[in-house]
């Protein structure tokens, strides 16, 4: 097939055009810095999963907690081992309990921002991003049409921040007791409503 004068082959170009770089920029960011905070507060369970198996020797622990390939897996298996550590009226279930319904809470909004597909267009402003009707399933769609993504994704940061430090504190508590480490008082969530048990002041 003859190509067409009015339009000759081209290579693809390597950089985005400059109308929406600045867009992409603050969007990539945005996620970068989201995905970090994650994996930050996963790490932070690893810990407590190792303490609640045996609070004098982590390794067994974190061993198991390798082992498992995903994320939700680990979580999964904390909340299997919390059962059998504490019962569901004690303030520890409660606040570990909670750390797990967040952390389901939060990853919806971290794989939305890992993996959505997103389209540019011209808005008030500008260029910007919207969800690409074409590359994201309708209950993706559903979920983040109409989203200032920027300040969800910042959100979300600053709670797997909160979740990292709350799980820490948790941690402590139980890995050294003769210092007398008390329950940390939960954190305010900005981008998520998670209702379990009651919050403790």
């Amino acid at each position: 097939m003859k190509s067409n004068p009015a339009h000759p082959p081209q290579k693809p170009k390597r950089r985005t055009p400059s109308v929406w770089r600045g867009p992409i920029r603050k969007y990539a960011v945005a996620i970068g810095e989201l995905v970090w905070a994650a994996n930050q507060a996963q790490a932070s369970l690893a810990d407590l999963f190792s303490v609640l198996v045996d609070p004098k020797d982590l390794d067994p622990g974190l061993a198991i907690w390798l082992s498992i390939a995903s994320d939700k897996g680990q979580v999964g298996a904390l909340q299997a081992l919390l059962k059998t550590r504490a019962a569901p009226t004690t303030r520890l279930y409660r606040s570990i309990n909670w750390v797990i319904a967040v952390v389901g809470k939060l990853a919806e909004i971290r794989n939305d921002a890992a993996h959505m597909a997103t389209a540019p267009t011209i808005g008030p402003a500008g260029g910007m991003l919207i969800p690409n009707p074409i590359g994201n399933p309708a209950s993706r769609l559903q979920r983040r049409s109409n989203t200032d993504f920027l300040k969800l994704f910042s959100q979300a940061k600053g709670d797997y921040v909160q979740v990292q430090r709350y799980v820490h504190d948790i941690f402590c508590h139980l890995a050294y007791p003769d210092q007398h480490y008390p329950l940390p008082l939960r954190p305010k969530l900005l981008s998520v409503v998670v209702l379990v048990g009651k919050r403790k002041k």
